[in-house]
């Protein structure tokens, strides 16, 4: 015969509702009592032993990770096959590193040949630019110059004639 079995369904627990606290549900306990203050020398010799322990980790540490890196390494070379293929990995990591230095030099060079094309560039155009604005100011200057010239000529002129004629008037005022 055949037994029957059945099974009930079960359903997850239910979330608290949005927005509610869940204050209600947790009791408080009481904050633990605080330490008592320490005395100068146990807090000085808190910090004299901290002084020591930390450089000693430090160095223990370092202990442990160099000697896994040196297990490691002679791990891999511990047979010919693994260390000529460990070296022929060091190498084209090396080749691979020094054709990226190189890269990364001429792209800096070609920058800064660029850089400097553009700087000399401006430099030459902004002399030429000023050479031209200097000449053009000579030229007008020498221009209005001329100009004053001829027209203090002219003055100068009118002025000895007129002194000539005043002269001439005086001479013949006196003569007379």
């Amino acid at each position: 015969m055949a037994e029957k079995t059945t099974t009930t369904k079960r359903t997850p627990p239910r979330k608290p509702a949005a927005g509610r606290s869940t204050a209600r549900r947790t009791t408080r306990r009481p904050a633990p009592p605080a330490p008592a203050p320490k005395k100068p020398v146990e807090q000085l010799q808190d910090a004299v032993e901290r002084a020591v322990d930390i450089p000693v980790g430090v160095v223990l540490e370092a202990r442990d990770y160099v000697a896994t890196q040196v297990e490691q390494i002679a791990d891999t070379l511990s047979s010919r096959d693994r260390a000529t293929k460990q070296v022929k990995r060091f190498e084209r990591r090396g080749a691979r590193a020094r054709t990226q230095a190189e890269r990364r030099a001429k792209r800096t060079r070609a920058s800064v040949e660029r850089e400097l094309r553009q700087r000399r560039t401006r430099v030459e155009r902004t002399a030429r630019k000023t050479r031209t604005t200097v000449e053009r100011e000579a030229t007008r200057a020498r221009k209005d110059l001329g100009k004053q010239v001829t027209g203090a000529r002219r003055n100068v002129g009118d002025l000895s004639s007129q002194v000539e004629r005043a002269v001439t008037e005086a001479q013949g005022r006196v003569a007379a």
